[in-house]
């Protein structure tokens, strides 16, 4: 669909473009500045589906969100498995550098703390098999419990 967009904006075609499909807002957000360069002005995706079907202005989230953030979304949407949490794989730089341990490290913390925020784990399976053991003691999928359970 974003080839097929890249190729509109490029070959002037057009300068607003609607994309229906299901999850590709990450997507279009991170790639609205590259279809900006070549001339498209407005891009909206459908979120939803049936009554509850709406149109998002793409354009204006990039603008209000701005470069910064929009550069990092796709980064943050593959490294936290946005839709599948089922593991996690990263890759901090194209080439590897001295302290490439370091800030893997870094990154493991946060994911630990995006699992729980009072987690003491030193990693990211440690959280998880954690959070799983508390859930089987609360014998329940109520978060009260597992907030209880700290």
């Amino acid at each position: 669909m974003f080839v097929h967009a890249r190729d509109a904006a490029s070959q002037g075609n057009s300068k607003s473009i609607t994309i229906k499909a299901n999850d590709t807002d990450t997507i279009a957000v991170s790639t609205m500045p590259s279809l900006q360069e070549l001339g498209l002005e407005k891009l909206w995706i459908e979120f939803g589906q049936g009554a509850s079907a709406q149109w998002i202005p793409v354009h204006e989230v990039v603008s209000s969100i701005g470069p910064e953030k929009v550069g990092g979304i796709l980064f943050f949407h593959a490294f936290t498995g946005c839709d599948v949490v089922s593991g996690f794989r990263h890759s901090v730089a194209k080439k590897p550098s001295r302290n490439s341990a370091t800030v893997r490290k870094k990154l493991e913390n946060f994911v630990v703390l995006m699992y729980d925020r009072y987690s003491a784990a030193s990693c990211v399976n440690e959280a998880r098999l954690d959070l799983f053991a508390r859930k089987q003691r609360c014998n329940s999928t109520n978060q009260s419990c597992l907030e209880g359970a700290r």
